[in-house]
């Protein structure tokens, strides 16, 4: 395969990891490498 496809293939999977923790991040409010044990009891309770 030539290497414009894998690079298209990583570029992909990066960009739908980065969605996701954007989307956690939104769901706690504050950057993950904030947070104390107690930010995540707070959300699922």
């Amino acid at each position: 395969m030539p290497d414009s496809f894998w690079a298209g293939l990583a570029g992909g999977t990066i960009a739908a990891d980065v969605v996701h923790l954007e989307q956690v991040r939104a769901w706690f409010g504050q950057p993950l490498w904030e947070m104390e044990p107690a930010d995540a009891d707070s959300v699922s309770a």
